[in-house]
């Protein structure tokens, strides 16, 4: 994480804003740059699985890859825990029971969202903007919602960074390691081993080194 961003003014990237922002020229991110400028920028596990199943079925070169990689140092990588989950199942048996279907990866990073209670950033308005307990940030067409100053969220990602020992000062690891997430001074990187290594993508995708 660049040490410019603001702990206190968390924000979730959904997948299409984190691509859009990470291609050099792609005007679909200019109307969401204002938004994540100076703000702890943040994306689910969710949001991590989707982009390095993108880079390894369209083949990417190592370039790509290392320009991949450098972003995710830009961003807290969310992890999962029993409160996402619960807020997940509560949030898809609210949308079922309304009539709607939404792909279960934007549930889960709505549900991400919520649990740290951080406004969610995304292009993709007609799936989100009605998700019980979301604060959407979108510059699709359509209604929209605004964070409040404050709130929540502060407190919660606070705490979740103080759990693993976060330092925005040092470019070096810590010396610990807590349930798979690796804190590197400017950054948190969630490195699921397993379940990439049956991806086949760890072995040339090593995010946290």
């Amino acid at each position: 994480m660049n040490e410019t961003q603001n702990l206190a003014d968390p924000i979730l990237l959904d997948t299409d804003v984190f691509s859009y922002l990470m291609k050099p020229g792609d005007p679909r991110g200019d109307s969401y740059r204002s938004h994540v400028a100076r703000r702890m920028n943040a994306i689910s596990q969710i949001t991590l699985g989707e982009l390095l199943f993108g880079a390894a079925w369209r083949n990417w070169n190592a370039a790509r890859l290392a320009d991949l990689r450098r972003k995710l140092r830009d961003v807290v990588i969310l992890p999962f825990d029993t409160e996402v989950c619960e807020d997940y199942a509560r949030v898809k048996v609210a949308i079922l029971s309304s009539g709607r279907v939404i792909a279960d990866n934007d549930l889960w990073i709505a549900a991400t969202a919520i649990r740290y209670s951080i406004p969610l950033l995304s292009n993709n308005r007609r799936h989100f903007e009605d998700v019980p307990g979301l604060v959407l940030i979108s510059e699709a067409p359509g209604k929209g919602t605004r964070p409040k100053n404050g709130g929540a969220g502060q407190s919660e990602l606070r705490k979740f960074l103080t759990s693993q020992k976060y330092s925005p000062s040092s470019g070096r690891p810590h010396s610990s390691r807590t349930s798979g997430i690796t804190a590197y001074g400017s950054y948190l990187s969630y490195t699921p081993v397993s379940v990439l290594r049956r991806c086949l993508v760890v072995d040339f995708f090593p995010l946290a080194r």
